[in-house]
């Protein structure tokens, strides 16, 4: 009898070796790296960071400060700012070409309301505050450099630098058109809200020239703002108005009464 068994073992070893390579072809499909063609973590790419805007908060130095919709004069006006009232820088800057170049800086207002305001308006650095004495000022932090200029009392200041116990100041004293800056040694001032809101609500007064209206500002201050040291003086202003205005009675003339 003829026996098989070489013939029986040739087919098995062929039916084993097909199988392996129909194992490594459907595991090269399902991994998708056939020769030549990149992998899913070759195709990536990194992604480009994104630079961080960081936002800060600055003051306002000039009252009534225009806000516009753009970076320039003639940009649409959309709201005005107080002198020393807090907004946001979002870090945005334009210059105006038309200007010779001046420098805006894109601002948030409380309301959320952005706009675009002037820097050299802006107390960019720092932060703000009110005298609450006469300032002397001195060109450097030197005591030998005292100059001819001062920041009277109840003046809204920014305060942007500091060295020792001497301070870098500027403010528009009431009556000025710009600003009066320098060092100041050691100067008594106030950062409180009220402080600041009422001695801007006296300046404001001041400026009046309709009696009724000043003295319904300085009622304002006295009422709104009693927790300031500047109620005291809005209170005195009005007394004197009130004696002013008694002396102008007595001084006029009386009509003399006709004969019978």
């Amino acid at each position: 009898m003829k026996m098989t068994y070489p013939k029986l073992t040739f087919v098995a070893c062929a039916f084993f070796v097909m199988g392996l390579l129909i194992g490594c072809g459907s595991s090269s499909e399902s991994t998708g790296t056939a020769e030549g063609e990149p992998s899913a973590e070759m195709e990536a790419e990194p992604e480009a960071s994104t630079p961080q805007v960081t936002e800060t908060t600055v003051y306002c130095l000039y009252d009534k400060l225009s806000i516009r919709e753009d970076a320039g004069r003639d940009a649409k006006w959309l709201a005005a700012m107080n002198l020393g009232e807090k907004v946001t820088f979002t870090g945005e800057l334009k210059e105006d070409a038309a200007q010779d170049n001046r420098e805006y800086a894109q601002i948030r207002l409380s309301d959320g309301k952005v706009g675009w305001a002037p820097t050299n308006l802006l107390l960019m650095e720092g932060s703000i505050a009110v005298t609450l004495d006469d300032v002397s000022m001195y060109d450097r932090p030197d005591l030998l450099t005292k100059n001819s200029k001062g920041i009277p009392r109840m003046t809204i200041v920014g305060m942007y630098n500091g060295q020792d116990d001497w301070t870098e100041i500027k403010g528009i004293p009431q009556g000025e058109t710009w600003y009066t800056a320098g060092w100041t040694k050691s100067p008594r001032i106030s950062d409180d809200a009220e402080d600041i809101a009422a001695a801007l609500m006296i300046a404001r007064a001041m400026g009046e020239e309709d009696a009724d209206k000043k003295k319904e500002a300085l009622e304002s201050v006295v009422n709104d703002f009693s927790n300031s040291v500047f109620a005291v003086d809005a209170s005195e202003m009005l007394v004197k108005m009130a004696s002013d205005e008694g002396e102008e009675m007595e001084e006029e003339p009386m009509e003399e009464e006709g004969e019978m």
